[in-house]
């Protein structure tokens, strides 16, 4: 593997057109780009022609990256790399969810502004499922699958300080890598437990305000966060 100031050394050759140096970059990232693209291929598309796409976010990290800053290629190679992907898979039209769940989902939106306008608070999912005439799980499903994007370095809920991020463990080497890894490991978990994230982390609701929407105690939503958040440093340890 080449040292940090090997790689910048080659960077300054690869974006002068030495294709020779090009070629020591991408063969000392393949790894890198393999271990993105695994994160994907549950997606249905083929391995070897994720890491092709991959490879293209790899080439233009090369091109692109900012040889004057001191920031690692690699932190800056995620990014490119996974966009690309992600560019692909928007473009390709495979990334869908059922049109039952999208219509559960606005209903359920719709019943939620209804309720808080008429009783002044959020809903509980058993409100709202109740409301709808629906099981109480499926609209935990749609409520979590149609969720604005999480924010990972947003300010804590209202009782807790910090960010999501520096709850895990402060220990991050590489944030920005340990970020991409950390929001995919959120969208990994269960509809309750990404429910609990999103309005303790997004939308920075209390304990007690989460646990009136879910319908649990806040004895319960204190304890199954934290077990949530040591779930998600144990992943990220394991990556």
């Amino acid at each position: 593997m080449l040292n940090k100031e090997e790689m910048r050394k080659y960077l300054i050759l690869a974006q002068k057109g030495d294709e020779s140096a090009k070629e020591i970059i991408v063969s000392n990232n393949i790894g890198l780009v393999r271990g993105i693209v695994k994160r994907y291929i549950h997606l249905g598309y083929e391995y070897e022609d994720l890491c092709q796409i991959g490879m293209m976010g790899l080439v233009k990290a090369i091109r692109g990256f900012d040889i004057s800053r001191d920031n690692a290629f690699s932190t800056y190679a995620v990014l490119m790399i996974s966009g690309e992907i992600k560019r692909f898979l928007r473009d390709d039209g495979k990334i869908k969810v059922s049109r039952s769940i999208k219509e559960l989902s606005l209903k359920a939106e719709r019943a939620r502004q209804v309720f808080l306008y008429k009783n002044k608070r959020e809903p509980t999912i058993s409100e709202i499922a109740n409301i709808l005439g629906a099981e109480v799980e499926d609209v935990s499903v749609a409520i979590s699958s149609f969720a604005p994007p999480l924010s990972l370095d947003s300010p804590a809920g209202d009782d807790e300080k910090g960010e999501i991020y520096e709850i895990v463990g402060e220990d991050i080497s590489d944030e920005t890598v340990e970020k991409i890894a950390l929001k995919d490991a959120i969208n990994k978990l269960e509809p309750e437990e990404k429910s609990i994230i999103y309005l303790r982390y997004f939308k920075g609701q209390t304990q007690t305000n989460v646990a009136r929407i879910l319908n649990m105690t806040q004895v319960q939503v204190s304890r199954n966060e934290k077990k949530i958040i040591q779930k998600l440093h144990n992943k990220l340890l394991a990556e």
